[in-house]
């Protein structure tokens, strides 16, 4: 398994001069740290606020001076620096949909109606989407690990389709696994959301083409 990066570019948003650019941020910069980097003499009168998005909507961490930010910059929308005692006044789901950046591969997703998105993902359609993949053996083993599985069932699922035990290929298998043991909560939605947090370190991994014409023509039948 690949090692972590150390740095991660994260755009860093200073609400009180309403100013943002994107930074290299090591995993292990504390909170402290960082408002010292954008040069807050009175860095104690800040917040630290990071934003996790969501398919639905975007949640709010408020990190506390020693904590270290860590894997969170990896999968965060962007890091939000707000004075102390304002940000009970600031409406942060406006301001972060008031500045989405356009032009991300999978923006028509969150487009479909909302039932289209919940549906349950068919078998056939887990078939398909095994295509989708990157062709990066260790990356996609990444893949199924965010989505729940072990090491060693990725392993069997692997070892299964060398052997022709199986006729399916790893990404397969594995896809059908997840729809079974998640049931009713095997959607569109929650697949692509995990889809989404890995295409922001592993960016251009999926083919997000195949991946828009699969669901659009399964939302169709």
């Amino acid at each position: 398994m690949p090692n972590k990066p150390e740095l991660v570019e994260t755009k860093v948003r200073l609400l009180s001069e309403q100013s943002e650019e994107l930074h290299r941020l090591s995993l292990h910069l504390t909170a402290e740290e960082l408002k010292k980097m954008k040069g807050l003499a009175d860095y104690k009168m800040f917040d630290v606020i990071i934003v996790h998005q969501g398919f639905e909507n975007c949640t709010f961490e408020v990190i506390g001076d020693e904590e270290i930010i860590g894997d969170r910059i990896s999968t965060c929308k962007e890091i939000i620096i707000v004075p102390k005692g304002q940000s009970d006044s600031v409406d942060f789901a406006s301001l972060i949909s008031e500045v989405e950046t356009p032009g991300q591969p999978y923006d028509w997703f969150n487009q479909l109606p909302e039932d289209q998105r919940r549906r349950r993902l068919r078998y056939e359609e887990a078939g398909l989407l095994s295509c989708c993949l990157g062709n990066e053996c260790d990356q996609c083993s990444i893949v199924f690990l965010t989505l729940g599985f072990g090491k060693g069932e990725i392993e069997i699922a692997e070892r299964d389709y060398r052997s022709k035990a199986s006729p399916f290929n790893t990404a397969t298998q594995l896809f059908c696994k997840w729809i079974e043991r998640n049931g009713s909560n095997a959607t569109f939605a929650s697949l692509i959301d995990h889809f989404i947090l890995f295409e922001k370190i592993n960016p251009r991994f999926f083919d997000w083409g195949k991946i828009k014409t699969i669901i659009t023509n399964a939302v169709k039948k």
